[in-house]
């Protein structure tokens, strides 16, 4: 037990002596006071500034500012750059979906290739395109990985022009970039099927296409659904659910709805003057899809489409190879509409390949009767009103794979099937998702195609002229014209003709009073599909 004394020493002792503090424990007690207030002063001061030791700090250097005449590399506010590599995992998934359902027929290798270091618009780093004496790639101004993995064969370094995106940023911009996805697809396919799916998946559609989708997914998705056991793919319904279920309500969110929207208007697609198909987001190449031996064909999409543009399309083809050489010979492209089962339908594709032309399916479907009462026939692998949903599939499914270089079909005939708005949309529900262009060759008034395909959110157009409907040279001249100037009254225009030989005179010779742009209809094609993503389409007039 301790003592009175000794306790009480807690209260009397040297440092209480007389109840006052001594002069030494007065000058601790002030000197912690003073370095208290001097820790929380400095504390207020800097509260904003950041932590030099923490890790992943925005790098604030003039490096890290935008570069002149190029996008701004940081993230952009509103996406979803707190998480990059779940944005990168999202659109990898995006990718490996859209690819064999666009390009179906072609084959393709993925490399894993260090991002740009160096070079900007003009370092004409081209892709697989060599820019050395030899045709190889120049390799000067890439770091040593980039060398290496340059002179090994993989490609690397960014086309000069990619439409108005970045093609390289200082190293110290982007520490720690992902590596770039470098797809090489050869084989048949239509690479523009490709662009013009990842940028339907990358755009947020309207409220009414974002319906049409959701209501179009229930019922492919609902058991005893109208495709029954007819339906072409038993897999069809799952896909449109999951495609109905992309863009939700956004009135009604969906709380199992997670991962990274790529849709936050941080992402760019670009077609380049060297012929690849570039993904970035917030500024930075995410992945470049190289189409060796189209480079030429394809690097028109990089730049803008004129005003006013006529698109000139020829139908009936694949039944004679001198029309298709004959056509090739033009000085200006037309778009080659072949039958897919026609005798010469192939080699009539593969001429349009050689020559950088493009190539639709001419889809024959059922017509009305005449005047007479009597039928045309359309030809095999016609489309009827009175087949199954799943026959529908089935044989358009045969009609185009038989034509796998097809960027789009347009019907031959068709003017009973194309009035139906049923056998349209079995029609439509099979060609969504997988990047086909449409054109309604408007062989009735009550057509209802182009219809079906905007409702459902897809690249479409109508024919404005049919050029030889009289089969006299100066009347398709005279159609010529017409269909010029109906372009320069809304800036574009599509003309449908046939092999004729008066129309192969009519088109050696018409002279462009109206000075439009022929262009291909590839280039009218991607200009529409921007307008649609951007939320700036026009409807069709007839």
């Amino acid at each position: 037990m301790l003592h009175k004394n000794n306790t009480e020493s807690l209260q009397t002792g040297p440092l209480w002596s007389g109840g006052r503090l001594s002069a030494s424990v007065r000058m601790a007690l002030a000197g912690g006071l003073w370095l208290a207030a001097s820790l929380a002063l400095a504390l207020w001061v800097g509260r904003g500034a950041p932590d030099p030791f923490a890790e992943n700090q925005p790098v604030t250097d003039a490096a890290s500012a935008p570069v002149a005449g190029l996008p701004d590399q940081r993230p952009q506010a509103g996406s979803d750059a707190a998480d990059p590599q779940a944005r990168l995992d999202a659109l990898d998934k995006m990718v490996e979906e859209v690819l064999p359902r666009t390009l179906p027929a072609a084959r393709w290798r993925r490399e894993l290739v260090p991002p740009l270091v160096a070079g900007g618009p003009d370092s004409g780093y081209g892709g697989s395109s060599g820019d050395g004496p030899d045709g190889t790639a120049d390799l000067r101004g890439m770091t040593g990985s980039a060398r290496r993995s340059a002179s090994s064969g993989a490609p690397t370094g960014a086309p000069a022009g990619a439409s108005g995106q970045a093609t390289g940023f200082p190293a110290a911009a982007r520490p720690e970039a992902p590596a770039v996805r470098v797809y090489t697809v050869t084989g048949p396919c239509a690479p523009l099927r490709l662009g013009l799916e990842l940028l339907d998946k990358l755009a947020r559609p309207d409220a009414t296409v974002r319906a049409e989708r959701q209501k179009l997914a229930a019922q492919e998705a609902a058991p005893g659904g109208p495709h029954g056991e007819n339906a072409f793919n038993a897999k069809s319904g799952a896909a449109l659910a999951h495609r109905g279920a992309d863009w939700p309500d956004p009135d009604r969110p969906d709380p199992d709805r997670s991962g990274p929207d790529l849709a936050d208007g941080a992402i760019r697609l670009a077609w380049t003057d060297a012929g690849s198909l570039d993904i970035f987001d917030n500024g930075r190449l995410t992945h470049r899809f190289l189409f060796p031996g189209r480079e030429a064909q394809l690097a028109d999409l990089a730049t803008p489409l004129p005003r006013p543009a006529l698109a000139l399309v020829i139908d009936d083809m694949g039944q004679s190879l001198s029309a298709a050489e004959a056509l090739a010979a033009l000085p200006y492209p037309v778009t080659l509409a072949i039958w897919p089962h026609a005798p010469h339908a192939r080699v009539t594709a593969d001429v349009a390949a050689q020559r950088r032309l493009d190539v639709m399916a001419h889809v024959p479907m059922e017509p009305l009767a005449r005047a007479d009462g009597k039928r045309p026939q359309p030809g095999p692998g016609a489309l009827r009103t009175d087949m199954e949903p799943g026959q529908i599939r089935a044989t358009l499914k045969d009609n185009l794979s038989a034509l796998p270089t097809a960027m789009g079909l347009n019907n031959h005939m068709g003017s009973a099937f194309t009035s139906s708005a049923a056998s349209c949309r079995h029609l439509c529900v099979w060609l969504e998702g997988r990047g086909f262009f449409v054109l309604d060759s408007l062989t009735t008034p009550d057509s209802q195609l182009g219809v079906q395909t905007r409702a459902l959110g897809m690249v479409s157009a109508v024919r404005d002229v049919f050029l030889d409907t009289r089969r006299q040279t100066p009347a398709i001249l005279s159609a010529l014209d017409q269909a010029a100037a109906k372009a320069r009254a809304r800036g574009y225009a599509v003309a449908i003709g046939h092999p004729y030989e008066e129309t192969l005179r009519a088109l050696r010779t018409w002279q462009d009073k109206a000075q439009v742009a022929l262009v291909p209809l590839r280039r009218l094609v991607w200009h529409l599909a921007q307008e649609k993503a951007a939320g700036t389409a026009e409807t069709p007039a007839r």
